[in-house]
């Protein structure tokens, strides 16, 4: 509460103090007078007037207000000059005690509390900071989890591509190697039908040479002619038409033995390539479906020795020619001369009196084997020439004419 000054004819307010009562009072102009007090409880008490003068001395001595004796006062307090001239102290004493020293308390309490609250706030707040902080980096973890998880995905992506290319190239790689089975199956197929031709061509050999060793040893004409890799050189085909004893002069009848092979020629032995103009028969068809020398000679031995045992006659159109090949290969290949020009009838130098062909000069030309053939059969000869089985074939059809004839 205020307090009042005196001293001379004014009295003048002091600066007032803030209170937390529940009372406020005006004062206005002290130096200009006060014209009301208005509302002013005491011990419930109004006390009302516009104004106040004349007093002097002590204004309320003693304990005219004290303790809590201004209780619930509404209004302004004090309005206008409403005190003029009062001297001495307008109030002494514990007018107002007690209730300053608990408000100011209460106060301080309300403003520690509000304090109190406020760093609460403060703090708060920044916790609630913090945990904004930590939501923003959480945030910013999953943004990166996010974007860590959208190159995963991307990854995913071109590995899942990846390996479709790879199954692709597997598929094409798979169908590749299905292919070359396939291939692989048909060689298979095509070697096992070789071999199985092999084997019957062996099985026939074997089946012809067996017959034509027989017929030797029965004492059958056995026709012979070669092709050979040169004027000088050796035999490459030999072939054989066993003519039987019994046969009657004339044509050849059906169902004789023959027997014919390619041999094969050695690398160091030159083909001439005027007699392959002449058979036609080249390196590469020796190396395919020629048969080993050794066993060919062997094979031609045999049905020498058994036509020596059986009496049977050896028969060439020129003969001299066909023997000199035979015996070079046989030598060639260190085996012994196979026959003797003597034991081989040559039907070329016994017919050329018989035909009486003339060479450009004059002289007497012996016949080769198909101008043999008309003279004897009075038709053109229509048989494949240069092949030794052809060649024996005709050869063996001329003898019996020739013999039909009785020029042998």
């Amino acid at each position: 509460m205020p307090h009042v000054k005196g001293g001379g004819s004014h009295w003048h307010m002091a600066e007032p103090r803030d209170t937390p009562m529940a009372c406020k009072r005006h004062w206005e102009a002290a130096t200009g007078g006060a014209e009301a007090v208005e509302a002013v409880a005491v011990e419930g008490e109004a006390i009302e007037g516009e104004a106040i003068e004349g007093v002097e001395g002590e204004g309320v001595e003693g304990e005219a207000i004290k303790g809590e004796a201004i209780e619930g006062v509404e209004g302004e307090g004090v309005e206008g000059e409403g005190v003029e001239g009062v001297e001495g102290e307008g109030v002494e004493g514990e007018g107002v005690e007690g209730v300053e020293g608990e408000a100011v308390e209460e106060a301080a309490e309300v403003e520690g509390e509000a304090a109190e609250g406020e760093g609460e706030a403060a703090e708060g707040e920044g916790e609630a900071a913090e945990v904004e902080g930590e939501a923003a980096e959480v945030e910013g973890e999953a943004a990166e989890v996010e974007g860590e998880a959208a190159e995963g995905e991307a990854a995913e992506g071109e590995a899942a591509e990846v390996e479709g290319e790879a199954a692709e190239v597997e598929g094409e790689a798979a169908e590749v190697e299905g292919e070359a089975a396939e291939v692989e199956g048909e060689a298979a197929e095509v070697e096992g039908e070789g071999e199985a031709i092999e084997g019957e061509a062996e099985e026939a050999e074997g089946v012809d040479l067996d017959a034509l060793i027989h017929a030797a040893r029965q004492g059958a004409t056995l026709c012979w002619d070669t092709e050979t890799s040169g004027l000088v050189g050796h035999v490459i085909q030999i072939a054989i038409v066993a003519v039987p004893r019994a046969t009657a002069d004339g044509m050849l009848p059906n169902g004789h033995v023959s027997y014919c092979r390619h041999w094969a020629l050695p690398g160091a032995v030159e083909l001439d390539p005027r007699a392959v103009a002449v058979h036609g028969i080249t390196r590469s068809h020796l190396n395919a479906h020629g048969c080993g020398v050794q066993s060919g000679l062997r094979a031609i031995a045999a049905v020498v020795l058994a036509g020596r045992e059986g009496g049977a006659q050896w028969v060439a159109h020129n003969a001299s020619f066909d023997v000199a090949r035979l015996n070079q290969t046989a030598t060639f290949h260190g085996a012994p001369a196979l026959l003797e020009r003597g034991e081989v009838f040559c039907t070329m130098l016994a017919s050329a009196t018989h035909c009486s062909l003339k060479t450009r000069t004059g002289r007497a030309k012996p016949p080769r084997c198909h101008e043999l053939y008309t003279h004897l059969f009075q038709r053109p000869c229509e048989a494949q020439l240069h092949d030794a089985l052809a060649d024996a074939t005709l050869l063996a059809t001329c003898f019996l004419g020739g013999r039909r004839h009785g020029w042998w």
